[in-house]
């Protein structure tokens, strides 16, 4: 937070001080995650920082509704719900580094607790999320028992789109196995069609693996939140260590090749 905007805020009443010392906070965080994310992180560390990310992002879109007057009720609950699953991940990620990068965290783990001594605070873990359950056209294949790939890196991976259900997924080059959503754990629980993350899968794949970063805002937070569902089934799926879709700082880029078969099209 820069002079100007400490002397700005001095004139504020207190809760409004407090909500905007907040929102600082948050794009200093945001800052501090992409100097994180330049630090060499681990694979586990990155898939924090990019859980967090879209997490912060909800959180300062509340606080600046809360600013403007216009929360609605459940939004206050809300932010503090989302609060602790930031704090949880980013414990995570110095438990892993054994500390944090940035000069952000320590002022706002304050902000981000139900209660506002952060030595006392009971964060909630992120639970995880239950297996989906099998389909048809997923059972059928599971009677197959496809032997399981097994790439050392993802650049051993390719991934093509046959259809909008269907992926074939190749190993090295020789090994070849074909997939659909469910089985790779992309079903939508409520109704067991893909989910968004899928599709975003699908994009990626429609656009040779790269996904420019939109401008800030809700597309942003959005499309964060897919790329960060996506990491979590690819890393539980295949166990490498290191990012499957890294962002530079202008685009997420697969580490993998991705594509769509002729067949999609058809």
């Amino acid at each position: 937070m820069s002079q100007k905007d400490e002397i700005r805020l001095q004139a504020l009443p207190q809760s409004q001080l407090e909500l905007e010392i907040f929102r600082a906070l948050l794009d200093d965080a945001e800052r501090d995650i992409m100097l994180w994310l330049r630090a060499k992180p681990s694979a586990q560390e990155q898939v924090c920082l990019h859980a967090m990310q879209p997490r912060l992002g909800e959180i300062y879109r509340i606080v600046t509704h809360q600013i403007e007057g216009r929360a609605s009720p459940n939004e206050d609950k809300e932010r503090v719900q989302i609060g602790q699953g930031v704090l949880s991940l980013l414990h995570k990620a110095k438990e892993v580094r054994g500390c944090v990068v940035g000069e952000s965290w320590d002022r706002l783990v304050n902000y981000l607790a139900p209660e506002r001594d952060a030595s006392r605070r009971k964060v909630e873990r992120v639970p995880a999320e239950p297996k989906p359950a099998a389909g048809r056209d997923q059972k059928q294949d599971n009677a197959e028992q496809q032997p399981e790939l097994a790439p050392k890196s993802w650049q051993e991976l390719e991934i093509a789109f046959l259809s909008d259900e269907r992926v074939e997924i190749c190993c090295g080059g020789t090994n070849r196995q074909t997939y659909n959503y469910a089985e790779l754990g992309f079903q939508d629980r409520r109704n067991e069609k893909p989910n968004r993350a899928w599709v975003m899968l699908r994009e990626i794949a429609e656009k040779k693996g790269t996904i420019p970063r939109p401008s800030p805002g809700k597309d942003r937070a959005k499309i964060q939140k897919r790329m960060e569902e996506i990491r979590e089934k690819l890393l539980g799926r295949f166990n490498i260590e290191a990012d499957p879709i890294p962002f530079n700082g202008n685009t997420y880029q697969a580490s993998f090749k991705i594509s769509c078969r002729a067949s999609f099209e058809t």
